[in-house]
């Protein structure tokens, strides 16, 4: 068995500080990355929020617009239905055609604001993953009876 002499121990260890100091500054950046972004979006948020908009649900399985009202004191039992899925949606005009009605646009959040980096890794893993495994062309393939 060969030993390492002083000088050999010495560059291995040196190597090995420098890619954990790499490491941590790939991470860092990473964070900055995310800080950056968070201040973006709270700036894009605080415009939303300062925009006169008409929002509203619709059922996801229909499309089917519920024409909820602000400040409305009915019960949610009373219009929305039961194990039913809603889609929060913004109501925009089509601004070729000002004819048109309203139509419901779906509002997204963007969350990538609120991972971190390694949650940020997960969640593309699980998109893709998503995306692969999701029917192609419609509707999914009947189960077959057992």
């Amino acid at each position: 068995m060969v030993e390492e002499t002083e000088e050999q121990k010495r560059e291995r260890e040196k190597s090995e500080i420098k890619a954990q100091i790499d490491a941590l500054k790939a991470k860092i950046e990473a964070y900055q990355a995310k800080a950056k972004l968070a201040v973006e979006e709270r700036e894009r948020q605080d415009g939303e929020e300062e925009r006169k908009k008409v929002t509203d649900l619709v059922e996801k399985a229909s499309d089917e617009r519920k024409f909820l009202k602000a400040g409305s004191r009915e019960f949610a039992n009373s219009t929305l239905g039961e194990r039913r899925a809603y889609v929060f949606v913004e109501m925009k005009k089509n601004p070729e055609d000002e004819n048109a009605e309203e139509e419901p646009v779906k509002i997204s959040i963007n969350g990538k604001a609120c991972r971190t980096p390694d949650e940020d890794i997960k969640w593309e893993e699980e998109q893709a993953n998503i995306e692969a495994n999701a029917p192609k062309g419609g509707k999914a393939a009947a189960k077959k009876k057992k």
